[in-house]
């Protein structure tokens, strides 16, 4: 009885949950309409996944990400990909009301951009369609989406990183915020060419805001660290 009660221990404080890094995945969104194809293809950096432990358990804290197009003039089009857990609202740890979005420091840009747009935010109530979420990918991976209308020439694609516990010296877990909200998130865009073959790499825009009800942009980036290598590379494909 001993030895088995000792092996449940060992068992417990060694478990480590979450997936195993994978770099081969392809999501596929709005294959539904007729539009302009694109390819981004998200190269994972050194500080895509950590572990973070809680007591015995430890578990695996992948980003969360919202990827979305807008015109040349800025204005929002339509909204490419949302990891699931914050589109869908499926979180595994933490509970909300049917009608709020939980988490919501995860992507203020985003949310503040459906917002003026009048567009509904995620809720449990009203989760974004399977047409433009998909689970949280373990690694690099590839997101072949459509861009509507097809007739569109030039257009600005943008995305919202953001891992949770993330902390450094100026967002540590002791501030006043959330304990599990560490670095904000950060956006990138890159302008893009949709009348021709090429490649255009997104380039770091500015941070969000640290909450979920600031829908600023702000370019004080030396105040993060990790939060800036979440991804080494994201580039946005025209074949």
């Amino acid at each position: 009885m001993k030895t088995i009660l000792f092996s449940a221990i060992v068992f417990f404080i060694g478990c480590t949950m979450g997936p195993a890094v994978n770099d081969s995945a392809v999501i596929n969104t709005r294959q539904d309409i007729t539009g302009k194809k694109i390819k981004i293809r998200f190269t994972r950096g050194p500080f895509f996944m950590h572990t973070q432990k809680f007591g015995f358990f430890s578990i695996k804290i992948t980003p969360q990400i919202a990827v979305w197009a807008e015109d040349i003039n800025g204005n929002f089009i339509e909204t490419l990909y949302v990891t699931a857990g914050f589109g869908k609202q499926n979180w595994k740890f933490g509970k909300f009301k049917p009608d709020e979005t939980g988490r919501d420091m995860c992507a203020p840009y985003w949310l503040n951009l459906l917002r003026k747009n009048g567009l509904p935010v995620p809720t449990k109530n009203t989760p974004l369609p399977d047409t433009v979420t998909a689970a949280t990918p373990a690694g690099s991976f590839s997101l072949l989406s459509m861009i509507q209308p097809a007739e569109l020439k030039k257009i600005i694609i943008c995305a919202e990183i953001n891992k949770s516990f993330d902390h450094n010296t100026k967002y540590h877990k002791d501030r006043q915020e959330s304990a599990f909200n560490g670095q904000p998130p950060v956006v990138y865009r890159a302008a893009v060419d949709l009348t021709g073959p090429g490649e255009y790499n997104l380039q770091l825009a500015g941070r969000s805001g640290e909450t979920g009800s600031d829908s600023g942009l702000y370019s004080d980036l030396e105040t993060l660290t990790t939060a800036k290598n979440i991804f080494s590379e994201i580039t946005v494909i025209i074949e």
